[in-house]
């Protein structure tokens, strides 16, 4: 049998929490898509939404994607405190998220194929790389180039 202490166990019910939190903002993006039209998966279906639609997207993105973290992983844990660090002390909100998105796609023509999800994911941990490295230097593992 596993005692866990006090400690232990809010971080374990934390992490319940946080995964049945991640599994129903799957299933609402997963049930809003048809309100977009369907699947945004590429820079063409991100260009169609008006505005409300793409900052709803990407706060749905973003939870889904900070979320998501596989089990006894310790690189996913320390990328996603690192983002979920970084992004509370640079204060981002969904237009700021939006703003990313577009920013990368003008920059990269290459990456128009890609659907918003993937450049967001992509530009979190650029912008995070610091703190991601942080968390990653202090459980011993590979950073970030």
């Amino acid at each position: 049998m596993v005692v866990f202490g006090a400690a232990q166990e809010i971080d374990k019910l934390e992490w319940h929490a946080m995964r049945r939190t991640s599994l129903t903002v799957a299933l609402i993006v997963d049930l809003s898509v048809p309100a977009f039209g369907g699947y945004i998966g590429s820079y063409a279906d991100w260009r169609d939404l008006s505005a409300e639609q793409k900052s709803g997207y990407m706060m749905g993105a973003y939870d889904l994607g900070l979320n998501t973290m596989i089990e006894n992983d310790l690189y996913s844990e320390a990328n996603m405190r690192g983002i979920s660090s970084c992004t509370q002390q640079s204060k981002l909100n969904s237009g700021m998220l939006v703003r990313l998105v577009e920013t990368y796609y003008a920059q990269n023509p290459d990456s128009w194929t890609l659907p918003p999800s993937q450049v967001l994911t992509t530009g979190l941990f650029a912008m995070c790389k610091t703190y991601i490295n942080n968390f990653r230097r202090a459980k011993g593992l590979d950073l970030l180039k």
